[in-house]
């Protein structure tokens, strides 16, 4: 190896570092000078959904089910409703009553073994049906995108 090659790998390597470093630079300064550009959105699309998630967490709401023994059953349940940022959550909060009284309307009209063959999913799914019901009703959107059950006590 002759030092003329070696000198000419040494100029080869130092330019690739030297582009390449120029080019991580200018990616940054343009994804950041761009906020809403295509391949920013596609970055930080998921990162931000996720941030802005919040939830409000209705607890202790006890439905009393249909028995045909004549024996009183409860449910207990607990939800958290998934809102998309602080508006939302606050929107949420005002109508926890209307949420409450729906719950309570869907579930108290079921027998305890309607109930108790529901897995969670079709739960979940039954609620979020007659939420977006009630609201339609009273000319409201929905304002959560999300619910999940917390906890599901049978007695």
């Amino acid at each position: 190896m002759t030092l003329k090659t070696f000198l000419l790998g040494l100029l080869l390597a130092m330019f690739a570092a030297v582009m390449t470093a120029g080019l991580v630079v200018f990616g940054n300064a343009w994804l950041n000078d761009k906020p809403d550009g295509p391949v920013r959105s596609m970055l930080s699309r998921s990162a931000q959904e996720k941030d802005d998630m919040e939830f409000v967490e209705i607890k202790n709401l006890v439905v009393t089910l249909k028995n045909d023994q004549g024996r009183e059953r409860y449910l207990l349940l607990e939800l958290g409703l998934g809102t998309a940022g602080e508006q939302q959550k606050k929107r949420v909060e005002n109508y926890i009553p209307v949420i409450r009284g729906t719950t309570v309307d869907v579930l108290s009209a079921m027998t305890y073994a309607e109930a108790r063959n529901l897995s969670v999913g079709e739960i979940r799914e039954l609620l979020m049906e007659n939420y977006q019901k009630s609201f339609e009703r009273n000319d409201r959107s929905l304002p959560f995108e999300k619910v999940i059950i917390s906890k599901l006590v049978f007695q």
